[in-house]
């Protein structure tokens, strides 16, 4: 039988997590929790470990319903840095641009020639 302590579902859901946007080529934001005392909202640019390596990235969304299964794997956000955040006219411009991209790679893949 295994001892190890296992968190309470009250610990996981009492932690904040949030969804980052990372520079790799994916249709997706990642999770990560955010550190007690850290403030994070929409739009702040942070930095997170990605593999072996520490990137910029921005917050996106509060992950208010994070996967229960992944709450051993995620990590922590490793600082905010101290610039001003993207604002949401960018933020929304991002996610339009990213709709409009997929979209458009999905008819040229799909294109009878």
């Amino acid at each position: 039988m295994d001892d190890a302590p296992r968190p309470s579902t009250s610990s996981i859901a009492s932690t904040r997590i949030v969804d980052v946007l990372v520079p790799v080529a994916l249709n997706q934001a990642y999770s990560y929790r955010v550190p007690r005392g850290m403030e994070l909202k929409a739009g702040d640019v942070v930095g997170v470990p990605l593999g072996a390596r520490e990137v910029l990235a921005v917050v996106w969304a509060e992950n208010a319903n994070p996967d229960p299964r992944l709450h051993n794997r995620l990590k922590d956000v490793s600082e905010k840095l101290d610039v001003p955040p993207l604002r949401s006219e960018l933020r929304s411009l991002v996610d339009w641009l990213s709709t409009a991209s997929l979209v458009l790679c999905t008819r040229v893949t799909t294109a009878s020639w």
